[in-house]
């Protein structure tokens, strides 16, 4: 089908990322059907109480506060205790809106916009590719992302896929020259997540490069105005303006400098026992940092500023917060932040013209996803 339309004008933009997805989310949502179906009483810690469901599967860990703040807005445990401060209301309160449709099912919702935002993703992504590199390669970039280990995420109770949604959305905008358009985009990124603040170096770049006027640039401080918002309602309520960030001490997370992260990273070889199975989430940690390091560095090479000016902060921020936790993986949900790092898996999609390397990515990709899929359908932590 794919190759039936290539060839009519802008028609394979919608349908390949479109079909794509719609493949990806059909193999996983059948994945996830069938596994309720056979343990229907299994139980996890993160499991909800009720009869579990296809929505239910998808709605584990950090959903259950997004959940929270959707229905009944923030709430203060007071300093130093878990608390919704910590989490960005862009996504959440999207959710509470959709809700209002679906007679008040936030699960639901919540399901929904991130569904809905991974293929809009995924059109983006389709579309920033071919600005630069040929279909081909946009192609098999939007099917890195659809097989990724971790996309099931892109479905889940997670910003991820809003938050990719909105910061492709913002560069190719910016890139095509509608301005105000991307200026918006950025700005909702920055209120789902704190490294939507890296957007504005990337749209900084694009301005000069533009030689946009002064308003454009003027337009750009909407990103840190929405962040500087989000920072006075928290003072606000919380006495806190960073709250977002000082509350990740009670998820025992902490940012540490470069050196430090190797040391505790490595340490944790010889405090995870062989046999239990956050070791290999480790090696998949450190696989993936080693990996998007590489591809970070090759941008610098191969892909304008407005790219490695955004995935540089994102780098950092994703591998120098650490969980430093009694028996945890230090590098937790380090795979899941890198993943954001969108630009990456235009590289990916740039190196698999080789078919060696295309092969390769595919196979790891397919080994990898459906176990880590079936731990977090089952309320295992995965990443």
């Amino acid at each position: 089908a794919v190759q039936a339309v290539r060839g009519a004008s802008g028609v394979d933009a919608w349908v390949v990322p479109l079909s794509i997805g719609a493949a990806s989310r059909v193999a996983l949502f059948i994945l996830a059907v069938v596994f309720v179906a056979w343990r229907p009483g299994a139980s996890g810690p993160s499991r909800p109480a009720s009869e579990p469901s296809l929505v239910s599967s998808f709605m584990k860990w950090d959903a259950s506060w997004y959940g929270e703040i959707a229905r009944n807005g923030y709430s203060w445990k007071g300093p130093g205790r878990q608390s919704t401060y910590a989490f960005f209301p862009a996504y959440p309160l999207l959710a509470r809106v959709v809700s209002w449709g679906l007679g008040g099912d936030v699960q639901t919702a919540m399901f929904l916009v991130s569904n809905v935002a991974f293929f809009v993703y995924l059109l983006y992504l389709f579309r920033i590719c071919c600005l630069d590199f040929d279909r081909d390669t946009a192609e098999r970039s939007v099917l890195y992302v659809a097989l990724f280990p971790l996309a099931y995420f892109l479905s889940a109770g997670y910003t991820e896929a809003l938050f990719l949604a909105l910061a492709t959305g913002t560069l190719y905008h910016a890139r095509r020259g509608q301005w105000w358009l991307a200026v918006g985009l950025g700005s909702v990124a920055t209120l789902t997540r704190l490294a939507g603040i890296a957007l504005a170096l990337s749209l900084a770049w694009e301005w000069h490069a533009q030689k946009r006027r002064r308003a454009a640039a003027l337009g750009i401080l909407l990103l840190p105005a929405a962040l500087g918002c989000f920072m006075l309602f928290s003072w606000a309520n919380t006495g806190d303006p960073l709250a977002f960030a000082t509350l990740q001490a009670a998820w025992h997370r902490r940012t540490v400098g470069l050196g430090e992260a190797l040391t505790f990273a490595i340490r944790a070889f010889d405090v995870i026992p062989f046999w239990h199975y956050y070791r290999p989430l480790l090696v998949l940690d450190l696989a993936s940092i080693v990996a998007s390091l590489a591809l970070l560095l090759y941008s610098f090479r191969r892909m304008t500023p407005s790219y490695w000016l955004y995935s540089l902060p994102l780098y950092l921020l994703s591998t120098l917060t650490l969980c430093l936790g009694a028996g945890e993986v230090p590098t937790a949900a380090t795979g899941r932040y890198l993943m954001t790092l969108f630009p990456n898996f235009i590289l990916l999609g740039d190196l698999g013209r080789r078919k060696p390397i295309n092969y390769s990515i595919l196979f790891l990709f397919a080994i990898l996803g459906a176990p880590l899929a079936l731990n977090f359908f089952a309320g295992v932590w995965t990443e």
